[in-house]
């Protein structure tokens, strides 16, 4: 089987980690800090290299890359919104100078592929805003409307750089724009999607009253709360990096990955279905906004990607993983 580096081993890397190894791929799993215990619940140690090593170190990721000689690097490293707004300069450093390095140490060893994950928050600059499911490519064509956030820069700055290199240097480049990304994990959660389905889960599991935190909606960071949120369940989005890794044929291209739109009463309605008789306080009452679904039309017809976590489905799941984890 294959060769992969696997940056970052937070909430998406490690279950990218993990599928590849279920897969049979070796894993070489690269991180500043690696959370011990919340990746030993997703990944068996014993079949990944765990590496520690900063991405602002091209030296530590060209030695990385060197000894494990990837037919792919899976760059899911990086600061979420929050961070990059909390330190900027340390954001910008991580996550664009970051990727750099992670492209010219793989282009000096001659990796064939990086997959890059980047954010459907690349789409706050165009009209309609979060609005995934439109022309990936869209972005990619005008410059001019910008998005409004600095993290989300940083991403679609990256994928600039990115498909230069596959122009003038033949290495493909597959870049992932996530939806709003959660999922379980233990320990803090640093993405604002994250959070929010956090603080209306978990306290259920005891028992409690959830909290439906509206500062924490996909989208409120932009001015842009709408009745319906785009969420990508921590499980789809390591499929579609691991479909991006790994499927046949120069994939080049940007991907909308995430598990779909839910309405705000829907989620309310799959959170009663995994926690019967929940009780949630501060539901709002948030106007519709007109949105096309996400179709993930290329990454269907490209790399095979079809979401297997609907929000009912992911809540249920994430409801397993707390019972056992959080009691």
């Amino acid at each position: 089987m294959g060769s992969f580096v696997v940056t970052g081993a937070g909430l998406v890397g490690s279950w990218v980690a993990r599928e590849l190894t279920d897969m049979g791929h070796q894993v070489t799993l690269f991180d500043v800090a690696p959370p011990m215990q919340a990746l030993s619940h997703w990944v068996d140690l014993d079949r990944v290299k765990l590496v520690r090593g900063d991405l602002q170190s091209l030296p530590e990721i060209i030695s990385v890359i060197q000894e494990a000689k990837p037919e792919a690097v899976l760059h899911t490293a990086s600061f979420l919104t929050a961070g990059v707004r909390e330190r900027p300069y340390a954001g910008v450093q991580v996550n664009f100078m970051g990727t750099v390095n992670v492209l010219e140490a793989a282009r000096i060893f001659g990796v064939p592929r990086v997959v890059f994950c980047s954010s459907g928050t690349v789409y706050t600059g165009m009209p309609g805003g979060l609005s995934m499911g439109k022309d990936e490519d869209f972005a990619m064509k005008v410059v001019s409307q910008r998005p409004r956030g600095l993290y989300a820069v940083c991403k679609l700055a990256c994928e600039h750089v990115g498909y230069t290199y596959h122009d003038l240097y033949g290495m493909e480049f597959v870049a992932v724009r996530f939806g709003g990304v959660y999922g379980p994990w233990q320990g803090a959660m640093s993405g604002l999607p994250g959070r929010f389905v956090r603080k209306a889960v978990e306290p259920l599991i005891q028992g409690r009253v959830g909290e439906f935190d509206r500062a924490g909606m996909p989208g409120a960071a932009y001015g842009q709360e709408r009745a319906t949120i785009n969420l990508a369940y921590s499980r789809d989005c390591a499929h579609g990096v691991v479909l991006g890794g790994t499927v046949k044929g120069d994939v080049t291209g940007s991907y909308d990955i995430a598990s779909g739109d839910v309405s705000i009463s829907d989620f309310v309605a799959a959170l009663k279905q995994a926690f019967p008789g929940a009780e949630l306080t501060g539901i709002p009452d948030v106007a519709p906004m007109p949105s096309p679904p996400a179709e993930f039309t290329s990454a269907k017809q490209r790399l095979g990607y079809e979401p297997q976590f609907p929000i009912e489905r992911a809540l249920v799941d994430y409801a397993s993983w707390a019972r056992r984890w959080l009691n």
